[in-house]
């Protein structure tokens, strides 16, 4: 799955619901000026739009066991596509294009903290 197509399936509004605003796209050519990565990279990217998108599914259907599993899962991508020590970077880096900092920034908490925090732990 391509950034484009993540954002363009309709996943921003999903989004909305958790209090991010989302522009349209930015042109696709600035998308693609940054350092070119590699397709391991690239893969793992991919991977972790695709389990960012069941991660808001599970935690909109309020199901913790798969919404904890989405979240590890997503912070395991994150962990293959930069440093390992800076993951929370990594995701502000992932979704500059489309929200703000703090936007970025609070995604990756909520990642975070549902990824510590197993069901009936």
């Amino acid at each position: 799955m391509t950034v484009e197509a993540f954002w363009l399936g309709g996943h921003s509004d999903r989004l909305k619901q958790f209090g991010l605003p989302f522009p349209l796209l930015p042109d696709s050519q600035k998308l693609y000026k940054k350092a070119p990565m590699s397709n391991s990279q690239d893969h793992s990217r991919n991977l972790f739009l695709e389990y960012y998108e069941d991660y808001i599914d599970a935690k909109d259907k309020k199901q913790p066991l798969k919404t904890w599993l989405k979240a590890v899962h997503c912070r395991e991508q994150l962990h293959k596509i930069g440093d390992p020590s800076n993951e929370a970077q990594t995701c502000q880096d992932l979704f500059a294009e489309f929200v703000t900092k703090e936007q970025a920034a609070k995604i990756y908490r909520d990642l975070y903290e549902d990824s510590r925090s197993y069901p009936g732990s």
